[in-house]
């Protein structure tokens, strides 16, 4: 009889100690919910490093302003912003993974500028660049351009028509809408000209900072090189015009390329791109370049 409860005691026991190798798998959801809420919290944080202080009426606008590049599989959704008095604004939004998860609702309050107008005026040109009557530029920031200054009409954006070009994967050629004037290129690097990859021709262009990098050095990854410009109010990230994707050697399938060809000309250079949506796998029939004066 004691035999008998020493062997039922000792089945109790090592059931027991079975439980918790059932419910190791179940914390893994969780721990993709956190680190999904995480990974919005910080790309959030974000947003507000790079926004703070731009015009409040241009901040109400998602596509208006920089909004940095998300990893790869992820996508903003539910986005809202409001004004708070008239030197802030409220953002709101989630970040959706490729799994389908959502994070929870992200927050974030900051200050902007108080939006103004031009004194005798319209109010703010969208876009900039436009001149008042008599050739003036007109007084204070314009939403959506700011002042134009004689530097930067020498930068442009321009429209180089259809092109075709072969594409691999489920990648296809689309129309899109680009309103030329609303784009925006600036902080021009000094010579940066110079800092062309002269082998192959070249700049490389982060959808995360949403800037055009240098040439780099041995061991350096692209984005590693020096910042040449920045760019905003594109209606979507930019690729490579005369190769436009590249296979990722892991999984045989085609992402991206951002390395940007720069052509140069007797008096101005071409940095040469096309649009593409990552997430409906859209490439611009159209090619585009920013044209910058020598």
């Amino acid at each position: 009889m004691k035999k008998s409860f020493k062997w039922i005691l000792s089945s109790i026991s090592l059931s027991a100690l079975s439980f918790p190798l059932i419910a190791t798998s179940c914390p893994k959801k969780t721990d993709e919910q956190d680190a999904l809420n995480t990974f919005a919290n910080n790309y959030a944080s974000n947003v507000v490093l790079v926004n703070k202080d731009i015009d409040q009426n241009k901040a109400m606008d998602k596509g208006a302003y920089n909004m940095p590049g998300l990893e790869t599989g992820y996508e903003i959704i539910d986005w809202n912003v409001e004004k708070v008095g008239e030197e802030k604004v409220k953002v709101t939004f989630k970040i959706k993974n490729k799994s389908g998860k959502t994070s929870k609702p992200i927050t974030k309050e900051f200050s902007v500028k108080k939006s103004s107008t031009n004194p005798g005026g319209e109010g703010g040109q969208q876009g900039g660049g436009q001149e008042q009557p008599g050739g003036s530029q007109g007084g204070g920031e314009q939403p959506g351009g700011g002042q134009v200054t004689p530097e930067e009409k020498k930068i442009e954006i321009i429209d180089e028509g259809e092109q075709t070009v072969s594409l691999q994967g489920n990648w296809k050629l689309d129309t899109f809408t680009f309103d030329l004037k609303n784009g925006k290129v600036e902080n021009i690097k000094e010579n940066w000209q110079d800092e062309i990859d002269s082998k192959r021709k070249t700049v490389f262009y982060s959808y995360k900072e949403k800037k055009i990098h240098g040439k780099t050095n041995k061991g350096q990854k692209p984005w590693d090189g020096e910042v040449l410009m920045t760019i905003s109010n594109f209606p979507f990230d930019i690729c490579a015009h005369d190769k436009p994707l590249q296979e990722k050697p892991k999984n045989g399938n085609y992402n991206t390329s951002t390395f940007l060809k720069v052509e140069t000309k007797d008096n101005h250079y071409l940095i040469k791109f096309r649009l593409y949506d990552f997430k409906n796998h859209k490439i611009s029939k159209n090619i585009y370049a920013i044209r910058i004066a020598k």
